[in-house]
């Protein structure tokens, strides 16, 4: 899976063929198809050739005169060139650093284990390190990543086990970690089934203008546009890759905003002449549908050495790249989640609830469901668990109830299939098989009395 389309990425890819040697080509695909952050960065760099071709003339990899080192895009159209770098910037540093997913992870097994669905809160204390003000990053108090497990097993089974014998009494218990500080785990029944309150202090939220993902990223950079020989216009585009920084942008005085990172790494870096930032926005709706939007965060940052004409000249090629972008699938974390599964099913559920029109249960009428043509495909084929499926696609509780199995019910019924067909998505990474249900059949049902016969009209009424 990917932040575009996969098919949309595939005609990409085929567009590209007149833009890149087939030993770039390869290259590129073979990124593709790795896991994880990987090929998400090979995803931006597709999208961002392929969109600027279409704006100027594209050269990928070029090589100048005394460079050792070839730059992703060399750019022109009229009078404006430039090379640059496409890549993409995450957090995994800060995640290596504190392995909170992997802790919560490893409790919320124990929880299952134990019967137990809610109510909980999680405390973690956490420091602020480094040599000096402006210079430090967030360190959670977190076992090291391979204690996790003996950790949790050795401080929270028993805390566990006493709620389970005392399902109704609120309760905490504070575990020490062995390199200083404490986490503190608290139940409190009225708050079941969800888990809530609790916390702990943003890591992946920048207290140094050095030490973090994006002023690493251009530093590295900045090093390897150094090498390429070119002595004009140069930049780098920082796609995201999983980074907080590109999307934040609140400030409360002690953490720092993007836009002070890169002009201080423009400042310090003449050579560079520009850093274009891409992020991408979540927006969750409460209400509706589609339950979340997405929207690129593009910002652009210049050398105070460049005229007007060169910043209005940049500001309408990129603007212009930009308009050509394909419609967004998913943000860069849940790209790179799925990337990282061997064969990534996505069972679309929303579409499956927003394609039934008629209401469950009225023997009147026929009901027409639509599912995922990808998902039922896996399941045929093996690779799709035949459970998973229908778990997937049972309607949510705050409609029926807990678990409503829609299949199961309309079998029961003795409702069959009288109409199949495909609804083709083109734009989208799977397309919908449409199944229409009649009414109860015979073939299928119990027998059951004329619909048209009345008292009066049996013999001898």
């Amino acid at each position: 899976m990917a932040i575009f389309s996969r098919r949309e990425i595939q005609k990409r890819l085929d567009k590209a063929s007149s833009l890149l040697a087939r030993p770039q080509l390869e290259s590129l695909v073979g990124r593709l198809n790795q896991t994880g952050r990987v090929s998400v960065e090979a995803e931006w760099e597709l999208i961002w050739i392929t969109s600027l071709a279409e704006v100027g003339h594209v050269s990928h990899e070029p090589r100048f005169d005394g460079g050792s080192r070839h730059p992703d895009v060399y750019f022109r159209s009229g009078t404006v060139k430039f090379i640059a770098d496409i890549t993409a910037v995450s957090d995994i540093g800060y995640d290596k650093a504190n392995p909170i997913d992997e802790f919560e992870e490893e409790l919320y097994k124990l929880y299952v284990k134990h019967g137990l669905f809610g109510g909980f809160s999680l405390n973690i204390e956490s420091e602020l390190e480094g040599p000096k003000y402006r210079d430090r990053r967030v360190r959670l108090f977190l076992p090291k990543r391979k204690d996790i497990l003996s950790f949790i097993r050795n401080n929270f089974d028993n805390f566990l086990r006493n709620i389970v014998a005392n399902p109704e009494k609120p309760c905490s218990h504070v575990a020490t970690v062995p390199d200083g500080g404490n986490i503190k785990l608290s139940y409190d029944p009225k708050q079941r089934p969800y888990n809530h309150g609790g916390g702990y202090l943003s890591y992946n939220i920048p207290y140094s203008l050095h030490r973090n993902p994006v002023a690493n990223t251009l530093k590295g950079k900045k090093r390897q546009l150094a090498k390429s020989g070119w002595t004009g216009m140069s930049g780098v585009i920082l796609c995201d890759g999983v980074c907080r920084i590109l999307t934040t942008q609140s400030n409360d005085g002690s953490t720092l905003t993007l836009d002070q990172i890169v002009r201080d790494f423009l400042r310090q870096n003449q050579s560079v002449s520009f850093v274009l930032t891409v992020g991408i926005k979540t927006k969750h709706n409460l209400y509706g549908s589609p339950r979340k939007t997405l929207s690129l965060s593009a910002r652009i940052f210049t050398q105070l050495s460049l005229n007007k004409d060169e910043n209005k000249t940049l500001i309408r090629v990129f603007n212009d790249a930009i308009a050509g972008f394909p419609p967004l699938e998913r943000d860069a974390s849940h790209a790179v989640w799925l990337a990282n599964m061997t064969r990534p099913i996505h069972v679309n559920r929303e579409t499956f609830c927003r394609g039934m029109h008629m209401t469950m249960g009225n023997k009147t009428q026929t009901t027409e469901i639509k599912l995922s043509a990808r998902a039922l495909a896996a399941v045929l084929g093996g690779e799709l668990d035949i459970e998973v499926f229908r778990k997937s696609y049972q309607i949510p509780s705050n409609t029926y109830g807990r678990g409503f199995d829609v299949f199961q019910s309309l079998v029961r019924e003795g409702r069959t299939i009288i109409e199949a067909k495909i609804e083709s998505l083109p734009d989208k990474d799977d397309d919908l098989i449409v199944l229409r249900f009649g009414l109860p059949d015979a073939a299928a049902s119990k027998y059951r009395m004329p619909k048209d016969m009345h008292d009066s009209d049996r013999p001898g009424g």
